[in-house]
């Protein structure tokens, strides 16, 4: 069993001669649709910094996120969105519904922390290396019921680094990002990254992985960020 903490054997595993069969599973901002009206999502925009600028033609990518979800239900189709496909890495971003008080039974943290521990423990069992992705922050003044979403993004980066699980902390970055306030400039609406977010999450993840931030896609992408804001919405469903 490779001992090489995930940080580290991540890149490690993108230098490997073999294919990989890459796993990301979560909730709607990891599904992709909707909020980036026609642009990428931050999976889509991975796939294709590996596939074609790493030039790992025979990686295959699977997304098995759900809009709506929370971990329990993950855990519970875990055979079917995980398991099944052999990944060699497994991607989650979770949390954005989990810390909705507006559930019949609000999730508490220590349930959330637990179900993490379950979940990395499962990945690990089958072999593969997880990555986890804390949620973005949430413009409170438009959905109060998810005003716990920095207390779940706390546990999911501590999670992260007491289990030794690479981790790409959106929360921070965008609220690095706002500097102070609610990143508008990076979400389509009060919790669901826009195109532009959605290619901020892509290039952290990238420099997880350790591809270059010069790449061509990478490049591209870059020059997304910096250009013209997309116009935000209202509402939506995580």
């Amino acid at each position: 069993m490779n001992e090489t903490p995930g940080p580290r054997r991540l890149p490690e595993l993108l230098r490997a001669d073999h294919p990989l069969t890459w796993v990301m599973t979560g909730d709607s901002i990891t599904h992709g649709i909707v909020h980036t009206h026609g642009g990428r999502s931050y999976a889509e925009h991975v796939h294709e910094a590996v596939r074609a600028d790493l030039g790992r033609t025979r990686d295959a990518f699977i997304n098995t996120a759900v809009s709506g979800r929370v971990l329990a239900e993950v855990l519970e189709d875990f055979d079917h969105g995980v398991r099944q496909w052999r990944p060699d890495v497994v991607t989650l971003m979770i949390g954005t519904n989990d810390c909705s008080t507006s559930r019949k039974s609000a999730i508490d943290t220590a349930a959330f922390e637990q179900s993490l521990v379950t979940f990395l423990t499962q990945v690990r069992e089958g072999g593969a290396v997880p990555l986890l992705l804390t949620p973005p922050p949430v413009d409170t003044v438009r959905a109060p019921e998810r005003s716990r979403t920095s207390q779940f993004a706390a546990v999911v980066a501590s999670a992260a680094t007491r289990s030794g699980t690479a981790l790409v902390d959106v929360f921070s970055e965008f609220t690095s990002v706002a500097r102070a306030g609610f990143p508008r400039a990076l979400m389509n609406d009060a919790y669901h990254p826009n195109a532009r977010g959605h290619a901020v999450i892509a290039t952290r993840l990238a420099h997880t992985l350790g591809i270059d931030a010069g790449s061509p896609y990478l490049s591209q992408l870059h020059a997304l960020i910096a250009g013209p804001s997309p116009g935000p919405a209202d509402g939506g469903r995580a």
